[in-house]
């Protein structure tokens, strides 16, 4: 079980591709994870570049157990061109 006390970020991206195929790696590798998605549509304090566009208004984030850290980092190196 992934808690907050003994998980660790393997991605963190805008990318809601990005993320999806991070997704699909860890679950074909059968790596546990959680993920959080937050939105900042609107948030006056987001980083201007971002405001107003649909596609990167979400930040993406994804979690494993700290002791499946190496295999995820391994698993998601395909994902890094």
């Amino acid at each position: 079980m992934i808690t907050f006390w003994n998980r660790k970020e393997i991605f963190v991206g805008f990318s809601r591709r990005d993320f999806q195929n991070a997704l699909e790696v860890l679950k074909s590798k059968k790596i546990e994870y959680t993920y959080q998605i937050t939105c900042y549509s609107g948030s006056s304090n987001f980083l201007i570049g971002r405001i107003g566009d649909p596609e990167n208004s979400n930040m993406y984030y994804v979690y494993v157990h700290k002791r499946d850290v190496y295999d995820a980092s391994k698993a998601l190196q395909i994902l890094k061109v």
